[in-house]
């Protein structure tokens, strides 16, 4: 029965391992979070991701980027199996419950391929749900056989994979015959104290804690469904030969059509846009139309259609005549509906800042620099010190010719996060950009040198990690401060002996100047470390020749 409870959970999911990563905190979990893609373990047991302490989560993610980099196939089928591991043990926990074993087995089919659960196996964010079941189901078994201290380190693991597994001990308590048996109540006081512990941590409300586990709820709740239609078959046995068949066919009937839903449904999370629009067919909110643009923007036509209408809004600002011009019709229309999808969030809710930023961009990035700077003041009334606003606002700023402005944007951002070394490298790298590309604007030079200044002061007064003298190294590469790079790429690398950024830069500059042999043995290093370092095979090849 375990075989085919198996086999049945992984055809009704098999579509999700060919979906793609969603741009809805897949990003803040995996694909955009440094942490985990440099593999900073030290990091991720410290730090709360996305507001709760999960760290065993993203040291899967850890374990699968090592081993398979961002391939979505490998990630989707990690989180599948785990469903299809919680599946087993609900119907092993039933078995050990007393439950006779075909209503264990309907029961487990029922938690199976209910649809409500395509969300939470397609979606690689809810990584946490699916390892904190299997810790937690597992937790159950162990204690229902009296192995307390296995219990108590399975129960650990599922706290430190969700903290929402805090509601436990209380489960334990239920699964005695006697729920309110003093000597297991005792025996659980190190639970409450661990568990509690580490929920603490994520600071979760109460309403979390029950709330967040709907997953293995839906556990419960099928077997309660499956007993009741053991008791009704019980009734059906006494009736008629055509009454029980058309008892079991309606039966049947059922599962395959939660099958044919589950497995329907599992083919709106094949990639960001279909999911969106999926959304907007069902619930259309601010968030889904903002979504559904943004990632519409990322797409080849798109891109180019950005392109053609930007060539076109710099020929008609240059005088070109628009009768005598050949219009992108295509392109001008697939720019619009993207403003369209963007007036429709903000129209759906004012207070929408994302949609403002994302339209204030696309706006920027065809050239309509007007409607940009309307949209980025309209989102600076929303939040005054945003870091993206303020940002794009100044670059904005200098593609309109107006370094003044820009200049006082920049500072403005600089005083409003005085302490944040990501603002003084994203400033400092603006304004090496803006030297390049607008080199009779002299007042950027001297801005440049004057937040690089600031920089190295706010180094002396905080304890800098290997990433922070990285970035240092760099931004005095970038100005042409090649010996002091070399310093803080050596500082770098004195914190963190095998980071790679830092033995790149370090070696390349070496090679640069000619030292091949020093060179070379930091590129030997960096493959060591990292044998994935294509860059670092490639430069030791160019030494050679």
């Amino acid at each position: 029965m375990a075989g085919v409870l198996a086999l049945l959970t992984f055809l009704t999911f098999s579509p999700v391992l060919k979906a793609q990563f969603l741009d809805w905190k897949d990003n803040v979990y995996l694909t955009q979070n440094a942490d985990v893609l440099n593999h900073h373990i030290k990091a991720l047991l410290r730090e709360r991701v996305g507001g709760m302490y999960i760290p065993l989560g993203s040291l899967s993610f850890v374990l699968e980027h090592r081993l398979f980099g961002l391939n979505p196939f490998f990630y989707h089928l990690d989180n599948l199996l785990l469903h299809i591991l919680v599946v087993l043990l609900v119907f092993f926990f039933a078995l050990n419950l007393g439950i006779k074993k075909p209503e264990a087995f309907l029961g487990a089919i029922l938690f199976a391929i209910v649809p409500m659960h395509v969300e939470t196996v397609a979606w690689i964010a809810k990584r946490k749900d699916l390892l904190s079941a299997v810790f937690y189901m597992a937790a159950l078994l162990a204690f229902q056989k009296d192995k307390f201290f296995i219990s108590l380190g399975l129960g650990l693991l599922s706290v430190l994979a969700n903290p929402a597994a805090l509601s436990l001990p209380m489960a334990m308590i239920l699964c005695r015959e006697r729920i309110y048996a003093f000597p297991t109540i005792i025996r659980l006081w190190p639970y409450v104290l661990i568990l509690a512990a580490i929920g603490w941590q994520s600071r979760l409300s109460f309403h979390a804690i029950i709330f967040h586990h709907w997953y293995l709820a839906w556990g419960v709740l099928s077997m309660l469904a499956a007993l009741a239609i053991a008791r009704i078959n019980r009734f059906f046995k006494t009736q008629e030969a055509v009454v029980r068949f058309l008892f079991y066919m309606a039966i049947a009937a059922l599962m395959a059509g939660l099958i044919l839903l589950t497995y329907h449904q599992t083919f709106q999370w094949r990639n960001p846009v279909v999911f969106w629009k999926s959304q907007l067919k069902t619930r259309p909110t601010a968030m889904a139309f903002n979504h559904l643009a943004f990632c519409l923007q990322e797409l080849g036509e798109y891109n180019q259609a950005k392109n053609d209408d930007r060539n076109y809004t710099d020929l008609i600002a240059g005088g070109a005549d628009e009768n005598k011009m050949t219009v992108p019709k295509e392109s001008l229309k697939k720019i619009q509906e993207l403003i369209d999808l963007y007036r429709q969030a903000i129209a759906m809710d004012a207070k929408y800042l994302n949609a403002y930023i994302n339209l204030a961009d696309l706006y920027q990035a065809v050239d309509r620099f007007d409607d940009a700077l309307v949209l980025y003041n309209q989102a600076l009334r929303l939040d005054p010190v945003n870091k993206d606003i303020l940002f794009d606002l100044a670059l904005l700023y200098q593609k309109m010719g107006k370094p003044q402005p820009s200049i006082d944007t920049f500072n403005r951002l600089l005083k409003a996060y005085p302490d944040e070394e990501d603002v003084y490298v994203n400033v400092i790298a603006a304004y090496s950009k803006a030297i390049t590309n607008y080199p009779v604007q002299k007042e950027y030079q001297e801005k440049r040198e004057e937040v690089l200044s600031d920089y190295e002061e706010l180094s002396k007064r905080k304890k800098y990690t290997a990433v922070d003298y990285f970035n240092l190294g760099f931004l005095y590469e970038q100005v042409g401060g090649f010996e002091e790079a070399i310093r803080f790429y050596k500082k770098s690398l004195q914190l963190n002996p095998t980071y790679e950024k830092a033995l790149y830069n370090l070696a390349n500059r070496y090679q640069e100047q000619g030292d091949f042999k020093t060179a070379l043995g930091l590129y030997q290093r960096l493959v060591h470390f990292h044998p994935r370092y294509a860059l670092g095979y490639l430069n030791m090849g160019v030494i050679y020749n």
